[in-house]
This record gives C-alpha cells, sequence and structure tokens, in this order.
C-alpha cells in the first residue's frame, strides 16, 4: 500500500513540476513559446513531420549508448532522453498557449490571461493522463508536436505571415 503511496505522490508532483515549467516558459520566453504556438496552428504536418526527425535524431544516440554496458554510457543516454524531454516542453508551451486561447473563448471574458493558460496547461495534462488513450495515443503525438513547435521556436522559423486575397476583402466589405 505504501508504494501506491508513493507512486501517487511521485506523480502528483511530476504533475505540478510540469504545470510550472510549462507557466515559466509562458513567461520567460512569451515570443518563443508564440513562435511555437502559430507554427502548431498555422502549420500542424510541418511541425509534426520536423518533430518526428527531430525525435528521431535525438533518440537514435540516446538508445545506442543506454544500450551500451559501461556506465557512463548509460548516463549519457539518460541525459539525452531527459534533454529532449526538456527540449520539448517548449513546444508544449505553445501547445498550452494555443488550448488556452481556445478555452478563453468558450469562458468568461474577465478571466485573466495566467488564469486562462493555467486551465489550458490543466486540460493538456489531464488528456495525457486518461488511462489507455491518452498514453499510447495522445502522448506520442502530443511529444512529437511539441518537439516540432520547441524546433522551430528555437531556429526563430514564424510561419508566413496570412495574406488576405481581394476576394476576402471584397466578401468582408459586402458583410459590412
Amino acid at each position: 500500500m505504501s508504494d501506491m503511496f508513493a507512486i501517487f505522490g511521485l506523480l502528483l508532483i511530476l504533475g505540478l513540476g510540469l504545470l510550472g515549467l510549462l507557466i515559466t516558459w509562458w513567461l520567460l520566453f512569451p515570443g518563443r513559446v508564440m513562435t511555437a504556438r502559430n507554427r502548431v496552428a498555422r502549420t500542424p504536418w510541418k511541425t509534426f513531420f520536423t518533430g518526428l526527425a527531430g525525435l528521431g535524431l535525438w533518440s537514435a544516440p540516446s538508445v545506442i549508448l543506454l544500450s551500451l554496458p559501461a556506465g557512463p554510457a548509460k548516463m549519457l543516454g539518460a541525459a539525452g532522453v531527459i534533454s529532449a524531454l526538456a527540449f520539448a516542453t517548449l513546444g508544449a508551451a505553445g501547445i498550452t498557449s494555443l488550448i488556452s486561447s481556445r478555452l478563453s473563448a468558450h469562458s468568461s471574458p474577465e478571466l485573466s490571461p495566467a488564469a486562462s493558460y493555467l486551465r489550458g496547461a490543466l486540460a493538456f495534462e489531464l488528456a495525457v493522463v486518461v488511462p489507455v488513450l491518452g498514453w499510447f495515443f495522445f502522448l506520442p503525438i502530443a511529444l512529437i508536436f511539441s518537439m516540432g513547435a520547441a524546433i522551430f521556436a528555437l531556429l526563430g522559423w514564424a510561419p508566413r505571415p496570412v495574406m488576405k486575397t481581394a476576394s476576402a476583402t471584397q466578401t468582408e466589405a459586402q458583410a459590412v
């Protein structure tokens, strides 16, 4: 019974730590988080395939190092896995920002941006802890998107601005 409490406590602390990390990214690097958010919102397939390639390139040396019998090699492999997950949290902060903006459209207007972001972070985290579906479907997809968004955010590759066509401008003028 005490083992179960220890596991529950560890998962609770990790969950609270992730919430704190996402909020910290959002507060310290708002430009990078917005770049990651815009990438996920406007070019999801590019973000997905970039994240898939990034995870493949990052995890291959880590898996090789983890499979070696030497202790220092295993330590470097574990450090590689941990650094990849830490790097992907920047992209997860962008995804959380996107979720929070969509949630705030359905909530009261007096909600502060920080409260809205916290709700988005909770929604993102709770989706991951859903048994089976969250663990084996949502978590890997979220990790791939997070890695792709983080790569784009750190490289500063924002999506191209949306250009209005003449027909869209005419439609907006007719609607007024």
